[in-house]
């Protein structure tokens, strides 16, 4: 028995002797590296001047992300060398701040030993007076600001943020450096959408180093890193017109639209030219319990009569009515509390005149001739069901890619509500009750009318390339969803005729002055809950120079009997169109 504890014992301490030469010759070997690297690492203090990160431009090579700017970078250093009150003064007179501001400012970084960047950009003169001066600590360092402050086409591009739990499925990335735990990741719009497609190769820093107390080591100046490749960052291509957008953010700015969206497509290709959405927010500053960095193009709402469109294309498709035929509209259903826009009635008028005045009791009539599930197929051959964003199940890597990931679906009958009942068929007949559909889906059902075909995927990114220009990725124009047929001819021409009339002599003649000539549909939805506002839209098309684009703009939450403010953006949309492209 003595014997076995005493082998159990010599066992034991050569297990540990084993482990410990393991762990020596690792030290002597693999290890040495990561070890002095990482002694380095904890005696660097610094900031990241560039992440590396993709950029992106829009479809003629302008940039709408990464603003060079050079700012001021403070630096801790030894007592002996701290500034003197002179110097406090002069640093002052150069930012153009009060001698309090700066010596807070300056205190900080001593007492934290941590660097900070002033916040504010420095001129060509401020850059030159702190370079001459050589303040000791204070330098100018050359900065990429990720987002403009105009802050053009943020919520299509959207924001980024620190989100731990997501940068796990990055491991190998964050083990070569190219991340690290405090990298922020898409958190909305296409950084979201494409952010595994973003990453660089590592960022640009600037640092300096410290003893073990943290203190900065004399003599060793400021150390720039930056990865050296021809190829990073990548260059994501939009297909966005940069003045456009900007045209169309300030439009629903002028006119007064302080939540809603526009969308300007280019209907042969479902390219994205423009997209706007409103509230604006600063993709830098972001508080994510306020919607405002949400893309209101891309949320399902109470389309109103736009719906007509749909109605009347299933009506045409099954022949259940002519373009021609009279109706009589007296203003009253008589039941369901169902009655038409106009007090009074339209009296006498055609089905395409009920379509370009938007006769409510017309369609009800149309509604209730259709058979079961047309309404629905029409919208679906439409796009207006299913998101229409771009997308793959299998990009290049092998996983999903979705462009629009916030994209919300389209609805005609919510849950199990009966789709034979009279009151609710003539409630979806006008585009109430329980249908929903987006901005973005609306620009592009009347895309596909405009091209004569089924709709294609809308995408706002058409390639990436590298640094050197050469080719990385495209996202080719394709169907927007497989299966789908298109419309007839003779309906897509039908629909195009009514929608011309609707601006010619219909609930949007106030486009009839417009610098082009435009086609449409307008719509008023109530809002429902309790709520008397109203969603004003407008979806249509417009011709400039052979090239056709798809319009749809929106005002949520409206006050109800008041001019239409999307009537009004539309027309100053069609005018910078025609002045842009």
């Amino acid at each position: 028995m003595r014997q076995h504890r005493i082998f159990i014992a010599l066992l034991s301490i050569c297990i540990v002797f084993a482990v410990l030469a393991g762990r020596l010759l690792w030290l002597q070997t693999a290890g040495t590296a990561l070890l002095s690297r990482a002694s380095v690492d904890q005696r660097k203090a610094g900031f990241i001047l560039d992440t590396g990160r993709a950029q992106f431009y829009d479809q003629s090579g302008a940039p709408l992300t990464g603003y060079l700017e050079h700012r001021a970078a403070l630096f801790p250093v030894l007592e002996q060398r701290s500034l003197q009150p002179s110097q406090h003064k002069d640093i002052a007179r150069v930012l153009n701040v009060p001698v309090r501001q700066w010596i807070t400012f300056y205190q900080e970084v001593q007492r934290t030993l941590q660097p900070a960047m002033w916040s504010a950009a420095l001129t060509k003169d401020q850059q030159r007076q702190i370079r001459e001066a050589d303040f000791p600590g204070l330098r100018v360092v050359e900065v990429n600001r990720r987002y403009a402050q105009d802050g053009l086409a943020s919520h299509l591009i959207g924001y980024m943020s620190e989100q731990p739990i997501l940068l796990k499925q990055y491991k190998e990335d964050l083990q070569r450096g190219i991340l690290r735990e405090s990298s922020p990741l898409g958190a909305s719009g296409l950084e979201r959408s494409l952010d595994r497609l973003l990453h660089g190769i590592g960022p640009t820093t600037v640092f300096f180093y410290t003893d073990g107390l943290g203190r900065p080591m004399h003599g060793l100046d400021l150390r720039y890193s930056a990865p050296q490749s021809s190829y990073y960052p990548l260059k994501v291509m939009t297909t966005l017109n940069k003045e456009l957008q900007a045209d169309v953010e300030r439009i629903l700015q002028r006119n007064g639209i302080r939540q809603g969206a526009a969308v300007v497509l280019e209907a042969e290709t479902g390219s994205v030219a423009a997209m706007a959405s409103v509230p604006e927010f600063t993709p830098e500053s972001v508080d994510p319990d306020d919607e405002h960095w949400a893309n209101r193009a891309l949320k399902a709402i109470t389309p109103g009569s736009v719906f007509k469109l749909a109605v009347a294309a299933a009506a045409l498709e099954h022949h259940v009515v002519s373009p021609d035929e009279q109706f009589e509209c007296s203003g009253e259903w008589g039941k369901y509390g169902f009655s038409c826009w106009k007090k009074g009635g339209h009296g006498q008028l055609s089905f395409e005149e009920a379509f370009a005045h938007s006769c409510n009791i017309v369609f009800g009539k149309v509604m209730l001739r259709l058979p079961e599930g047309a309404v629905s197929r029409a919208a679906e051959q439409l796009g207006l069901v299913h998101p229409v964003g771009w997308k793959t199940d299998a990009f290049r890597d092998g996983q999903p890619l979705v462009q629009f990931a916030e994209e919300e679906s389209g609805t005609i009958f919510a849950g199990d509500v009966s789709t034979t009942d009279e009151g609710i068929l003539l409630q979806t007949a006008i585009g109430q009750r329980d249908v929903r559909i987006t901005p973005l889906q609306a620009a592009n059902a009347a895309a596909s009318i405009a091209a004569g075909k089924a709709p294609q995927a809308v995408r706002a990114v058409q390639e990436i390339r590298y640094a050197d220009g050469r080719l990385q990725a495209r996202f080719p124009s394709q169907p927007a969803r497989e299966g789908i047929s298109p419309l007839s001819e003779a309906t897509y021409s039908a629909l195009r005729r009514m929608m011309r009339l609707t601006v010619t002599d219909g609930t949007a003649s106030s486009l009839k002055s417009s610098m082009l000539p435009v086609s449409g549909k307008t719509g008023t939805a109530q809002v429902g809950g309790g709520s008397d506002r109203v969603h004003q839209w407008f979806v249509g098309t417009v011709e400039v120079k052979g090239r056709r684009y798809a319009l749809a703009v929106v005002e949520e939450n409206r006050s109800p009997n008041s001019a239409s403010a999307a009537l009004a953006a539309v027309k100053d949309i069609v005018s910078v169109l025609k002045s842009r492209l």
